[in-house]
């Protein structure tokens, strides 16, 4: 588009690139994305909702099982999503509870809140998941996971190409 200028993901910005009719969803959902292995993408949109979140339980569950290392970036895009976000406690007692979880098979989870007055909260680290960290912006995020997770086993983390999945995640749910 000529003259459009990319604008970060911020909690202002809720991505309402369409303008054609909005396709039927529930107002709560899970979007996943592991094309992008060793990164798992992971939009939360609206409250809770059974389905999805059974469902994403079990993804994480099978890449865990598998045993193929993974890292995650979970993106919280408003108030209702970011009050499931939970605590890192929760988390990691998720993660222990997995049956047959591979050790190391989850090298770091960074999470982004975009809700409005959500402040990151300082996360002590998570013995089955390396680290958990909680981010107010996605690039910053993307840099942790980067630094954390990526750069230390000598693989790269393509930042603008990553966010740019986000993105279309987030259009994908029309939000």
């Amino acid at each position: 588009m000529a003259g459009a200028s990319w604008r970060p993901l911020t909690a202002r910005s809720r991505l309402r690139w369409r303008t054609g009719p909005r396709p039927v969803t529930s107002d709560a959902m899970i979007v996943s994305d592991s094309s992008r292995l060793p990164l798992l993408l992971v939009v939360v949109i609206g409250p809770a909702h059974a389905e999805s979140t059974l469902r994403t339980q079990a993804a994480w569950r099978d890449l865990l099982q598998a045993g193929s290392p993974f890292a995650a970036l979970q993106l919280f895009l408003d108030d209702a999503a970011a009050a499931q976000q939970g605590s890192g406690d929760d988390l990691a007692a998720w993660l222990a509870d997995q049956p047959a979880a591979q050790p190391g098979s989850l090298w770091a989870i960074a999470r982004v809140s975009l809700a409005s007055g959500a402040a990151p909260a300082g996360l002590p680290a998570c013995p089955a998941a390396g680290s958990i960290q909680d981010f107010a912006d996605v690039l910053s995020a993307l840099h942790w996971l980067r630094e954390t997770a990526f750069t230390p086993r000598a693989l790269p983390l393509p930042l603008e190409a990553t966010a740019s999945a986000l993105a279309g995640m987030c259009w994908e749910a029309d939000v």
